[in-house]
């Protein structure tokens, strides 16, 4: 479950550099948590790969409830 779930985290990051534009950020926290940033939401297409991407993690969260446990924070208001 934790490939998969870095599997998800740097594909969505690398698809939001090479297909948005946007210079995501990727931390890996001690406590095992996984963080990605986008600044100012980065657009349309940069959403669309954050919700494939969440949507995938939900999924890996929903198969090991005990496990995993999705947090998102919106720091920035994006729109169209």
């Amino acid at each position: 479950m934790c490939a998969g779930i870095s599997a998800l985290v740097l594909s969505a990051a690398n698809g939001l550099r090479r297909h948005c534009g946007v210079r995501p950020s990727v931390r890996d926290e001690p406590n095992g948590d996984y963080v990605l940033s986008v600044p100012s939401g980065g657009g349309a297409r940069a959403q669309a790969v954050l919700k494939t991407a969440l949507s995938g993690v939900r999924a890996i969260a929903a198969a090991y409830p005990g496990y995993v446990v999705v947090r998102e924070q919106r720091s920035a208001r994006w729109t169209s």
